[in-house]
């Protein structure tokens, strides 16, 4: 888990800049891991829990579900590098156990369980690409698939819909060939396939799935491709195309309700009429023509739902609520006939709208104003309002929740003195009294918002109540579980913070994260006020001192945070024995690592430090040759802050500071504060550089926008680092964002990416002369170049050919073509591996990979698929030791771990399984250097948060 630290927090980008500053003198010789030789820690720098503050609320196991006599629950952690994780457990510490890590790659947006069918479990994830997934499962990890045809269809999906009474499962599916359509599975890939009607043609925008009669009742829009015959209709399946049939036609239909005897739904040109059908075909008919429900006047026409929408069944009736004009508020019944077909009871004039209706016993139950409660008898031939209820007036029905027994509701009620609370009835006044005040005051602990999950029924009795603090701050507030057997009595908070709830074995189960103990768990609960106890721990969640690697001749120097946002350089030879503090330098509050900028010259680095004071923050840039009298602050720039790029020029880093007005100036250091000064003022009209570079000994180069008329353009500019000597080279046209780019060079020139007018990255080059300066070919959509042996290396798109890929360029020839199809999203990562260049390689087939070249097209390919099919390892932190590069990816079974690779399929293997099973050790990106024999990086366990690690490499 990484941990949070607010204002003091080591930024991502200052660790991956800094992590791979190597002080002079280092020289890499081929090697590679040590034979049975595995990572160990350096040092548990910050041994504190992970504070409250950082825990992720979102990362509590959900998504629970009862499978072959086991609870299936989920984990996911957005904030991670864990992808999400399928759980299955029998109740026992031992017996909770990992399905399938593969379900939903990093980022997981969710896991969601939607039910159970004959054995199997359905789950939607949401994925990387953001498109939702259809999975099923038998609780065993060789029977967790996704659900898709044997031709790898539909891409992505929508809705689900499964009864005991159907032989199979229904969704809607998306293809890129033929769109949304009706999908029909037994949860085999063989059986699952797209349902067309009898006529060949398919089923799109399926809805309102309905059971009669054992067959599926939708709704699905049909079109002859024309703008004058696009309509919905009502079919019927039983999942065979011969037995996919058309039953009516119609227009504003959205409703299917079943009753014994008769389905109705509702159609007209806003919904507005009662239909109905048996099972003979063409019996469907409209039963009643009502009043089109209200609408706005045109242009912009919105029309109210329709009363019929309202309807629902009971026993062999179906029931509605309806307004006309001229009638007070109604309940309306119907049989199935136009005779049996009226209005039932109509309140009193100025009563109503009437809110939703439930059976209670012999009685009727529902909300209208005034009066709040309104009951009526079964018959609804008379109805009146509540009173004396809990011991005072009668509240209004929010929402319902459900029924603990006969005879009873649990209601939501808004009142100004509770807020949105639990309530129960039985139909009288001293029987309708309220639960709990879940969150006491004014406050709401109901959203209509969280249905259904807020009240779920236990099978054991009672109900389980998931509530929230609406006074938090927090994005995710604290939701607590509460337990009710219809009492006030018999009400209680049996936990805190929890996320969905699950039964086996006669109790109740839930996750939590546990601030306490700084750990991922899975509880239990009898819904006793002291029976809640812990059944398993997941995975610890410890701080981390985030540190920054600074390899040295010697090894390493990192500084560390050790909690309470107290830096500290440590020293290490690569072995836990050989780790320690420094003394004689503390950086603490008021001041704090920056997050904005990290650079590094020659064995200095240098990063932004935030200091505080009644004034407001300021920025200092500060240096670090890895020892406590190297690590000071060299320059205090106020309320200005550093741009996030930077250059060598010559013995001298290059820098620009963001200026109160406009622009930006350019400043130069050594690395003292009497050698860092101001060479360039912000030029008016000059937008800050998003290029930087060093042309020559005098001459350097940046990228800079321009202001125009309209909005600004960028330029290129040569400077000897003064005013008089700064000119603009090129005379660009268009429009173009900004695009910070770290510039190549390769011989006397440079290489570097301007955004073009459609906001496409091109390729440029210049040897500081107008005349050799200009675009590289027509390339467009270009990644970060990488020079190796002498030729640039990118991906991109050239219009010429009309098509994408690996490209090499030599100096003074055209871009190559190595390999076609990539895609550079995210850019592509290059490493050398002894004389072939390794890199992060994206294809649809296969994903984010590693892929090898040698600079030829014959010698460039898949290094090897470390995550099989389309889904991807994502290779981050490429880093080279010689003959092998290392680096972080995740196999979609380990989570994200430490691997090496010699370019060979048989030479690439995971180090080391750090975090056991699914959760990932290395964060993403990951921070990897190469110092004194030993591969140093930062990892995860489990155990004690990010923390230096070291490998012992081959020498």
């Amino acid at each position: 888990m990484k941990r949070h630290m607010s204002s003091i927090r080591v930024s991502t980008a200052i660790r991956i800049a800094l992590s791979g500053i190597c002080l002079a003198g280092i020289v890499l010789a081929p090697r590679s891991a040590r034979a049975g030789e595995v990572p160990h820690l350096l040092a548990d720098v910050d041994r504190e829990p992970a504070s409250p503050a950082s825990l992720d609320l979102t990362a509590q196991p959900s998504g629970f579900f009862t499978l072959g006599g086991r609870l299936l629950f989920s984990t996911v952690n957005r904030n991670s590098a864990d992808e999400g994780i399928l759980w299955s457990t029998d109740g026992a510490a031992a017996g909770t156990v990992q399905v399938s890590s593969s379900l939903c790659s990093n980022p997981c947006g969710g896991m969601t369980a939607l039910g159970v069918w004959r054995g199997l479990g359905f789950l939607l994830t949401y994925p990387e690409n953001g498109y939702p997934k259809l999975w099923r499962t038998d609780g065993t990890p060789a029977g967790t698939a996704l659900l898709r045809n044997a031709i790898g269809e539909p891409q992505y999906y929508f809705d689900l819909f499964s009864s005991p009474e159907l032989g199979a499962v229904y969704f809607t599916g998306y293809t890129n060939d033929r769109g949304y359509g009706l999908w029909v599975s037994d949860g085999t890939p063989a059986g699952t396939r797209e349902l067309l009607g009898a006529d060949g043609a398919p089923l799109p925008l399926a809805s309102g799935f309905t059971v009669w009669k054992g067959k599926l009742y939708f709704i699905a829009f049909r079109s002859d491709g024309t703008a004058e015959h696009q309509e919905s209709a009502l079919w019927s399946t039983d999942g065979t195309v011969a037995g996919t049939r058309f039953v009516a036609d119609f227009a504003g239909g959205s409703r299917l309700v079943a009753t014994p005897s008769h389905l109705f739904f509702n159609a007209g040109a806003n919904g507005e009429d009662l239909w109905v059908t048996d099972v003979a075909p063409g019996s469907a008919h409209r039963l009643l023509d009502l009043d089109p429900p209200l609408c706005s006047p045109p242009p912009d026409s919105e029309c109210a739902d329709p009363d019929v929408v309202s309807m629902f069944a009971s026993g062999d009736a179906l029931y509605f609520k309806a307004q006309r004009p001229g009638h007070g508020a109604e309940i309306w019944r119907s049989d199935g006939t136009e005779a049996g077909s009226r209005p039932a009871i109509e309140l009193p004039p100025g009563v109503g709208p009437i809110g939703d209706l439930r059976r209670l016993g012999e009685k009727w139950i529902f909300s209208a104003s005034p009066g709040g409660i309104w009951t009526a008898d079964g018959d609804l031939a008379q109805a009146a309002p509540l009173t004396g209820c809990d011991g005072g007036a009668c509240p209004a029905i929010a929402f319902f929740l459900a029924s603990p027994g006969a005879g009873k509701w649990l209601f939501a009620s808004d009142d100004p003195v509770h807020g949105v609370e639990p309530w129960v009835t039985d139909g009288t006044g001293p029987g309708t009294r309220l639960l709990a005040d879940t969150c006491p005051g004014s406050c709401w602990g109901l959203s209509a918002e969280d249905l259904p999950g807020s009240a779920v029924p236990s099978p054991y009795g009672g109900i389980y109540l998931r509530t929230r603090d609406s006074s938090s701050e927090s994005f995710s507030p604290d939701r607590g579980l509460w337990f009710t057997d219809g009492t006030p009595e018999g009400t209680r908070r049996v936990a805190e913070s929890t996320e969905g709830v699950g039964f086996l074995n006669g109790l109740a189960w839930y996750g939590r994260v546990s601030p306490k103990a700084g750990s991922a768990e899975l509880w239990r609960t009898d819904g006793a006020l002291a029976g809640a106890k812990r059944a398993a721990v997941l995975r610890k969640l410890a701080a981390g001192s985030s540190s920054v690697l600074l390899p040295s001749l010697d090894g390493l120097r990192f500084l560390a945070d050790e909690g309470g946002g107290i830096h500290r350089l440590w020293t290490s030879d690569g072995t836990p024995e050989g780790t320690s503090p420094l003394s004689d330098f503390e950086l603490a509050p008021p001041r704090a690592l920056g997050e904005s900028f990290s650079a590094r010259l020659g064995g200095l680095a240098f990063f932004d430090v935030i200091k505080e004071d009644a004034s407001g923050a300021k920025t200092e840039l500060w240096r670090s040759d890895g020892t406590p009298r190297g690590t000071r602050g060299i320059l205090t720039l106020g309320p200005r802050s550093i741009y996030p790029i930077s250059a060598v020029w010559g013995d001298r880093l290059l820098f620009s500071v963001i200026e109160a007005r406009h622009g930006c100036s350019l400043w130069t250091s050594d690395g003292t504060a009497a050698g860092t000064r101001q060479i360039l003022p912000a030029l008016p009209g000059v937008r800050c550089p998003t290029v930087l570079a060093s042309l020559n000994a005098s001459q350097i180069l940046f990228v800079a926008r321009i202001e125009t008329p309209r909005d600004p353009v960028a330029q290129i500019f040569i400077s000897d680092g003064t005013v008089a000597g700064t000119r603009q080279i090129t005379d660009l046209h268009g429009t173009r964002q900004p695009l910070d780019d770290v510039p190549v060079r390769l011989g006397d020139t440079i290489f570097f990416r301007i955004d073009n007018p459609d906001g496409s990255p091109e390729l440029w080059r210049t040897d500081g002369t107008p005349a050799g300066t200009r675009r590289v070919d027509d390339l467009s959509a270009v990644s970060p170049p990488y020079a190796f042996q002498g030729a640039l290396y990118f991906v991109a798109y050239s219009s010429a050919i009309g098509q994408g890929g690996l490209f090499r360029l030599p100096p003074h020839a055209s871009p190559r073509l190595l390999e076609s199809q990539f895609l550079a999203d995210p850019p592509t990562i290059f490493a050398p591996a002894g004389d072939r260049l390794l890199f992060t390689g994206q294809d649809e087939e296969r994903g984010i990979e590693l892929w090898t070249t040698d600079g030829t097209p014959a010698g460039t390919r898949l290094v090897r698929d470390l995550r099989p099919g389309p889904g991807s390892s994502r290779p981050g932190g490429l880093t080279s030791a010689g003959d092998r590069v290392f680096f972080s990816a995740d196999d979609g079974t380990h989570g994200r771990e430490l691997w090496e690779s010699d370019g060979t399929p048989e030479g690439t293997r995971m180090v080391a399984d750090l975090a056991p099973g699914g959760y990932s050790s290395i964060p993403d990106p990951s921070t990897l250097a190469v110092s004194n024999g030993f591969l140093f990086f930062t990892a995860d366990d489990g155990q004690t948060g990010i923390e230096p690690w070291a490998l012992r490499l081959e020498p």
